[in-house]
């Protein structure tokens, strides 16, 4: 059964959060229309949104990729989008954490090129490119091609920085848990995308800073071109941002989960085996990881709308009915009751009841209100006593 689009919107929907950001500043000035980018042409309007969102920051190499007509024809773009401005709304519980977080990061001079406006380019650059390969994750060349880019090109997974003369990096994970995770997935028949999208950003990030650097000149490592900045520094950022996307699809497993936590050791996945709480993923130590595992898992258009026949008329549906709101460190969760009939409900709530087994988070039971026809719950993010 489907949801009606006549029902009752609530007052507080994702689509009337989104449309808050019509003729706001956004990074690059990008317009957000969000009538049109999930109305009846949503689909070549999300595409298009994300390809000038790339080309406005010079960074249109990024979506040069092998599989480009896949990913035209198949990738998650209503999620991508719908997901890209849930972060927007979060801003103020997110921004300067990760700011902190990069300080104990081996930039120089962070503070003078990474102030509260550059939350959004974190964003924009995690959130935009994480899915980019899920459109051939069951394709026969995606093992080629994944295989191919996990060995030789995540030298800054191994605690180093090869760009910029092997300064120090450190890693949630290790190199070596990376690769294997990537061969294991190929074995499972699974795949991953997660390793593939941040291989290839940070590869074509730092591609694309080198061609600056061969053809331009700089002035105090600072180059300026065509309105942009770009500075050797931002090899760190590149880094933190492409971790965060190959970090975001690999699963942990329980000690208690013999089954597969014995599968994880065959494959040297011990670090991804989940003893106790302090191994779980948390707020204050990987705040951008946080932001979009979290928020990539309670996203609701993935699971409601099919990605092989993207409908706008159920994508609205969903985005009409569902509201997520943040306050301090809880986000409430709300819904009309009469979502439960649609393909995908039940999905999406073991999505977000299972959060609290990998993540640092409680969940609260779900809470109905039978006069209000609406539903609600809550995600509390636990965070270190400041």
């Amino acid at each position: 059964m489907e949801a009606s689009r006549d029902s009752k919107q609530l007052d507080n929907s994702l689509m009337k959060s989104f449309k808050l950001f019509e003729g706001k500043y956004t990074y690059y000035n990008a317009t957000i229309n969000p009538d049109d980018l999930f109305g009846d042409t949503g689909k070549e309007k999300c595409v298009k949104f994300i390809e000038e969102y790339f080309q406005k920051g010079g960074k249109e190499n990024v979506l040069i990729v092998p599989f480009k007509d896949k990913y035209i024809s198949d990738g998650k773009y209503f999620h991508t989008i719908s997901l890209f401005l849930i972060g927007l709304t979060m801003e103020t519980l997110f921004s300067e954490p990760i700011r902190k977080s990069l300080q104990t990061y081996p930039i120089k001079d962070l503070d003078d090129w990474y102030q509260p406006p550059e939350f959004q380019y974190s964003w924009f650059l995690t959130c935009l490119y994480h899915d980019i390969a899920s459109c051939i994750e069951n394709e026969s060349a995606f093992t080629k091609t994944c295989c191919s880019y996990c060995p030789k090109d995540l030298d800054f997974l191994n605690g180093t920085l090869r760009e910029l003369d092997g300064r120090e990096y450190k890693c949630r994970f290790k190199k070596e848990t990376v690769v294997n995770y990537c061969h294991y997935r190929i074995d499972s028949g699974k795949k991953d995308h997660g390793i593939l999208a941040g291989q290839m950003l940070y590869s074509k990030l730092i591609e694309a800073y080198k061609n600056i650097e061969k053809n331009y000149c700089s002035k105090n490592g600072v180059f300026k071109v065509d309105g942009l900045r770009w500075n050797r520094e931002f090899i760190v950022h590149y880094a933190y941002v492409a971790e965060a996307i190959i970090c975001h699809n690999m699963w942990t497993v329980s000690e208690n989960d013999r089954k597969n936590a014995g599968k994880y050791r065959l494959y040297g996945l011990d670090e991804l085996i989940i003893k106790n709480d302090s191994q779980k993923l948390t707020f204050d130590k990987h705040p951008l990881q946080f932001m979009l595992c979290l928020l990539d898992s309670i996203e609701p258009v993935k699971r409601f709308v099919s990605e092989e026949e993207p409908d706008s008329s159920k994508v609205r549906t969903v985005l009409e009915n569902i509201s997520i709101q943040q306050k301090d460190n809880e986000i409430e969760i709300s819904w009309a009751k009469e979502l439960k009939t649609m393909n995908g409900y039940w999905d999406w709530m073991k999505n977000i009841y299972e959060l609290s087994s990998w993540m640092n988070v409680t969940v609260t039971p779900c809470q109905c209100d039978h006069y209000n026809q609406e539903c609600n719950m809550k995600i509390i993010i636990h965070r270190r006593q400041s």
